[in-house]
């Protein structure tokens, strides 16, 4: 489940579907409950991620196995990251395959690392970092968190 149907979610769609993942379901604030993007449905507000547990018997979903804060603004994907934490959502890290990404790179959960981007050796991405299309992280880099 994503959170955040705008461009910045749509872009995490495609890497989660490059990563040969389906996709749920989205919650946004500004589409409509029903509505489709890119073949997925809003399933509500953002608001609804605080009531997590409930959401996918709620829509007849199966649970998301993984959720991710698509807002490109940091203050808010902190705090949309927060509420999912709080709900015990279970967050993931989304890497496009056509992102580089040192196998000593260490990602907490809530990254994004898009196509075309970089981590190299020793990087260490906290919480919620978007390391975000042609981007390069280099060797033994501190990204603070939601930066």
């Amino acid at each position: 489940m994503i959170l955040g149907a705008g461009g910045h979610g749509r872009s995490v769609a495609d890497a989660i579907r490059a990563q040969g993942d389906a996709l749920l379901s989205f919650l946004d604030d500004i589409r409509t409950a029903g509505e489709l993007v890119d073949g997925v449905p809003v399933i509500g507000a953002l608001s609804l991620a605080s009531e997590f547990k409930a959401l996918p018997s709620s829509e007849g979903l199966p649970a998301p196995d993984r959720c991710v804060v698509a807002i490109g603004h940091p203050a808010l994907r902190q705090r949309w990251q927060q509420v999912l934490e709080a709900a015990d959502a279970p967050l993931g890290v989304v890497v496009h395959p056509r992102a580089c990404v040192s196998p000593s790179a260490q990602l907490a959960p809530g990254c994004v690392v898009l196509a075309g981007a970089v981590v190299n050796a020793d990087a260490q991405l906290e919480w919620g970092v978007l390391v975000n299309s042609g981007v390069v992280v280099d060797h033994d880099a501190l990204c603070g968190s939601y930066s």
